[in-house]
């Protein structure tokens, strides 16, 4: 009576090992991904300041190539120089905003496909680890079986009246082992 009541209470253990592993799994993909999320984040609001930064340098520039014009109108004509100069800073400020969007595209592109890769080794690891406590459970339940048997057959051989006992007992130990798997199962 006492190994089936052992190795129930080692297929609980198991089981209750086997989810405690898997909880702080889960625990450390959540930190993963809540300091990269982080990361990307500041990342990401850098990357708009930049952006607006630029558009107001564009913005700038073209209200300048605008009062230009209004003065070509007018009359009040710069010379072609100026002109030509002024032209040469919006185009560069506009080349500099869709260089940095570009850029910062790519980091976010890049930044994306890594974190896919960790979180598929992770994710990997976590099931070969899960995988072995399934396996650990399993062969815990294939000993409680044969424990149960090797109980009953010498129960059976001891005392007619111990048959029920034993194999009540039997019985008990299998729904023990079935619930501990069950959960092993459940918490996976």
């Amino acid at each position: 009576t006492a190994a089936p009541a052992a190795a129930t209470a080692a297929a609980e253990r198991a089981a209750l090992q086997g989810r405690d592993h898997q909880q702080a799994l889960i625990h450390q993909h959540e930190e993963i991904v809540s300091r990269e999320t982080s990361r990307w984040k500041d990342r990401v609001q850098q990357l708009e300041e930049d952006l607006r930064s630029s558009r107001i340098a564009v913005s700038r520039a073209q209200d300048d190539l605008n009062r230009e014009r209004r003065k070509l109108r007018t009359g009040e004509s710069p010379t072609a120089a100026a002109f030509e100069i002024l032209e040469r800073q919006i185009e560069e400020a506009a080349r500099e905003v869709t260089d940095r969007e570009s850029h910062w595209q790519r980091v976010l592109e890049e930044a994306k496909a890594l974190y896919e890769v960790q979180l598929r080794m992770l994710r990997k690891k976590w099931e070969v680890l899960l995988q072995g406590h399934v396996s650990e459970a399993e062969e815990l339940r294939r000993q409680v079986a044969t424990y149960q048997k090797q109980i009953q057959i010498q129960s059976m051989q001891q005392n007619p009246r111990a048959q029920s006992a034993a194999m009540a007992a039997v019985l008990e130990g299998r729904e023990r082992a079935r619930r501990a798997i069950a959960a092993a199962a459940a918490a996976a």
